[in-house]
């Protein structure tokens, strides 16, 4: 199971997010890769950032499906078009959706290799994560996005 990752949207650099997001992620699934003999299932906790896009501009009560063939390439495209001047919220999206896309790539290429995988790779795409905090939390703000925001 992989279920951590930076959660943070105070930060204005993508360096600071992006690539342990990615390495994380990437990090693990090689793990998985050395014991693809006895491992059936990798089960990797992503995020609804990672296939969330504000509506058009104009359109009010904008509904659509998210499925496995949506990714916010929005929140990508802005961290890659403003940089450090993109939003924290955007720089945490792309990094989810970066992540997870990364994952999918290697579980397609792994499957397609003469040595095959041997374990399946499944998502979830969850809005808010809230319970118990496993650091300690001297203060309201080192709650964290999820649960400050319950908090609040």
């Amino acid at each position: 199971m992989h279920l951590a990752s930076p959660v943070t949207i105070t930060s204005n650099d993508p360096e600071a997010v992006i690539p342990p997001a990615l390495q994380g992620t990437l990090g693990l699934l090689q793990s998985a890769l050395k014991h693809r003999k006895s491992i059936k299932r990798v089960l990797y906790m992503s995020s609804a950032a990672a296939i969330w896009n504000p509506p058009p501009p104009g359109q009010k009560g904008f509904k659509r499906v998210l499925d496995e063939t949506v990714w916010n390439e929005f929140s990508v495209g802005q961290v890659r078009e403003k940089g450090r001047e993109a939003s924290g919220f955007d720089i945490y999206r792309a990094s989810k959706t970066l992540a997870e896309k990364a994952a999918w790539e290697l579980y397609e290429r792994e499957r397609d290799s003469p040595e095959g995988l041997g374990w399946e790779l499944v998502t979830f795409t969850c809005p808010f994560v809230y319970g118990p905090m496993l650091h300690e939390t001297p203060s309201i703000e080192s709650l964290g996005v999820s649960t400050g925001q319950w908090y609040d």
